[in-house]
């Protein structure tokens, strides 16, 4: 840890010079700390670095990078390309280790070819700028702007909250990570539906914010709560998670295919309609009816031509979805299901497959594991994850060999029995095989005489087990 300094700092913001030639960033600033302090209740200590020249640089900014308690990066390809920019972001790295305390909001993006330092790298921005679809390019938003606004708003939120986290002074609701579709009693009072707005192209920001705002102010519940985490195993376990508690699945839709990340088979936009689709939860889906559909990709086209999909304008698809949203919920009627995590063996994929069809039909999430990531610790990351994510874990000894189930186990009682996670153990005919001599608490072992049976018992333990 660094040594004591006399003043300490709530923020620090690291940015390019060269993004404040015009004094851009100096107002964004300017402003942010305002909505800090509105939402924080007290004067914020935020720490912009001014014009130093170089020798004040080298003496003071290390320094006032490890007294801040949280940093934020204006990125840019400038910022990519300066090396104190770096500095920085490694400055505050080695001092917390922490990649929840670090924020990026971007004046424009990096070109492909420039990357972030690592510490930020798979951070997703806060996008201060919009998509011109005119011009086919983007420019940062104006001073003015209500949609800059409002993009500040919602980061000054998240600092202000995680602030209060580390201070301790945030109330939440008990609610467990393992266990997401249990909200708060005093949201679930709340009249109308749990709303998931899905992640975007950047060409829609401004109709996204839009369409937030609009069910906001009507005092609907709108998630996500905080931007998704980038990389395709982080998204989609904090995307299921939220699917399990939502009512209503909102997707605005471009006629761009959008962003398909290397370790994701299909684009975010088709993977959340396609989880809210096999998961059973209402749709309501918009594109602009001026889209030519000839012109949109053809792996594409599928996903704008669904019968959810609404082709009119925007404020058309905002009276609709608003009546929609304000319905109360049926009482009679089940919330999403708990999110299961079923572990199997490459050789007991078709089974864990057959179970995880039986948890959809019975209003569950299940999620299976990477079936080929790119390194072993991909793969113990993807299990750890998925562990935290769900409310209970099955694990099928099959085909699969003795030593393979044992590691399985015990890489769960590392992880998610620590967690208070309960485990299912399933083990479909022949049942003659080598024992596994795990005794674990709490644990339940499934035999079943044959796949169907084995599948239904299962099932019923696991919605009791959610229930």
């Amino acid at each position: 840890m660094g040594g004591f300094l006399a003043e300490k700092y709530d923020l620090f913001v690291s940015y390019a010079h060269l993004d404040n030639q015009d004094g851009w960033v100096s107002h964004v600033i300017k402003l942010f700390k305002m909505m800090l302090e509105m939402k924080a209740g007290r004067e914020m200590s935020v720490f912009f670095d001014p014009q130093l020249n170089a020798n004040e640089r080298t003496s003071q900014i290390p320094q006032k990078v490890r007294a801040s308690r949280m940093f934020l990066a204006i990125g840019s390809p400038a910022y990519t390309q300066r090396p104190w920019t770096s500095r920085e972001v490694a400055e505050f790295w080695d001092e917390y280790q922490d990649s929840s305390r670090m924020l990026i909001a971007e004046r424009l993006p990096p070109n492909e070819w420039q990357s972030y330092p690592d510490a930020i790298a798979d951070h997703i921005a806060t996008r201060l700028y919009r998509y011109d679809d005119e011009i086919g390019d983007r420019h940062e938003y104006s001073i003015a702007d209500d949609s800059l606004k409002s993009k500040l708003h919602k980061l000054a939120s998240c600092v202000v909250e995680r602030l209060a986290e580390l201070d301790g002074t945030l109330y939440r609701p008990e609610r467990e990570r393992s266990n997401p579709q249990v909200l708060p009693e005093n949201i679930a009072q709340i009249d109308g539906k749990t709303v998931l707005l899905a992640q975007t192209t950047e060409a829609l920001d401004d109709e996204q914010i839009q369409v937030r705002a609009l069910l906001e102010q009507q005092d609907i519940r709108v998630l996500p709560e905080t931007e998704y985490p980038q990389g395709a195993g982080e998204f989609k376990e904090a995307f299921l998670m939220d699917l399990s508690r939502a009512d209503l699945f909102v997707q605005l839709l471009d006629r761009r295919k959008g962003r398909c990340p290397p370790d994701m088979d299909v684009g975010y936009q088709q993977f959340q309609a396609d989880a809210a689709r096999e998961n059973n939860v209402d749709t309501m889906q918009w594109r602009d009816q001026r889209i030519v559909m000839e012109e949109v990709p053809e792996d594409h086209r599928g996903l704008l031509d669904r019968e959810t999909v609404m082709a009119c304008g925007l404020e058309e698809f905002k009276q609709s979805l608003l009546k929609q949203a304000k319905k109360k919920v049926p009482a009679d009627k089940p919330k999403n299901g708990a999110v299961v995590f079923i572990g199997a063996d490459q050789s007991d994929f078709e089974l864990a497959r057959k179970l995880s069809a039986a948890c959809k039909e019975h209003n569950l999430v299940a999620m299976l594991p990477n079936e080929d990531p790119d390194r072993e610790s991909d793969g113990q990351r993807d299990l750890r994850e998925s562990l935290e994510t769900s409310k209970a874990t099955v694990y099928l000894y099959g085909n699969a060999k003795v030593d393979w189930v044992r590691a399985q186990v015990r890489f769960f009682i590392k992880t998610g029995w620590q967690m208070g996670l309960p485990i299912v153990i399933g083990t479909p005919p022949p049942t003659d095989k080598p024992k596994l001599n795990i005794s674990i608490p709490g644990a339940v072992e499934i035999e079943g005489e044959d796949e169907e049976q084995l599948i239904q018992s299962i099932i019923e333990k696991l919605s009791e087990l959610a229930a």
